[in-house]
């Protein structure tokens, strides 16, 4: 519409003073949203832009290694549960002769079982 090229407007846009200027006009923009839930959606980019300039230029590696896991972890590529259950039926024979060899082994089984 001003007959800027892409190039122009790229130059403006990435200039120091122009990015001093779009934040400014973003944080008077959110400040002013009474809504909690529109007011935290417009700053989450900015959240994300932060975390990920840690990620990407901190000098503390563990500070940049959390900021990866952090986004990781929110789209959804969190740590994965290796726990497991197994649930099984003995007779009480088998139950008792568990229970001596864990005695005699002095190992502590941590087991949930009922004889019946």
């Amino acid at each position: 519409m001003m007959g800027y090229t892409e190039a122009r407007v790229s130059v403006i846009r990435n200039d120091p003073r122009a990015q001093e200027i779009i934040e400014d006009t973003r944080k008077h923009i959110t400040d002013g949203i009474d809504d909690v839930a529109l007011r935290l959606q417009a700053l989450s980019n900015e959240a994300l832009d932060k975390v990920v300039d840690i990620m990407r230029f901190s000098d503390d590696e563990n500070a940049a290694q959390r900021s990866a896991f952090s986004i990781l972890d929110r789209a959804g590529y969190g740590k994965v549960d290796k726990s497991v259950q197994v649930t099984a039926e003995i007779t009480s024979d088998a139950a008792e002769k568990l229970l001596k060899a864990s005695e005699s082994a002095r190992r502590i089984v941590d087991a949930d079982y009922t004889i019946e």
